[in-house]
């Protein structure tokens, strides 16, 4: 079964969400436009994926997935828009393997964004992300929060114009 819906945010912004796989979740967004604010949950036991590509300015993108079950999670953009001041977050808890990414490092016009990712579960949630980050006056948060099982993560941070509001990372 193929579900597709189109949301009109403002005069310059669409939001399309797609149901494609026949087992899971599957979210896709392709925003475009400026002051959107954007928030996926899923959640309950299955297999969430969600992708959004962001094209624009002032925006706030949250994914929220929990629950039993694999979560993978991506927040991207183009390189065409300047994607400066924007929220961007990905929070994903429960047992199953979590897999996020955010990946803006291919404008370096982007600035004044600031990225969140916080992973946490219990026995058998492995965790895993990648963070790609290129811009001025930037902000990281990266939370990994289960003590038994091992995380991994790849970050890669370039602040071109300070200040920047400081990156941490934590293993809790």
């Amino acid at each position: 079964m193929r579900l597709v819906a189109f949301l009109w945010l403002s005069l310059t912004s669409i939001a399309i969400a797609q149901t494609v796989p026949p087992t899971g979740n599957f979210v896709y967004i392709d925003q475009i436009g400026d002051n959107n604010s954007i928030t996926v949950l899923q959640q309950d036991s299955d297999r969430h994926r969600a992708l959004v590509v962001n094209q624009g300015d002032g925006n706030i993108l949250a994914i929220t997935q929990q629950g039993i079950g694999q979560h993978t999670s991506s927040i991207t953009t183009l390189t065409t828009s300047s994607n400066s001041n924007n929220i961007l977050s990905i929070e994903q808890v429960g047992t199953g393997n979590h897999m996020a990414s955010i990946l803006l490092n291919n404008n370096t016009g982007a600035s004044n964004n600031t990225v969140g990712i916080t992973q946490a579960g219990g026995v058998g949630a492995n965790k895993q992300f990648t963070l790609e980050l290129k811009g001025s006056q930037i902000g990281v948060s990266v939370i990994q929060d289960n003590p038994i099982t091992p995380d991994s993560g790849t970050m890669s941070i370039q602040c071109l114009t300070p200040p920047c509001s400081g990156y941490s990372y934590s293993r809790r």
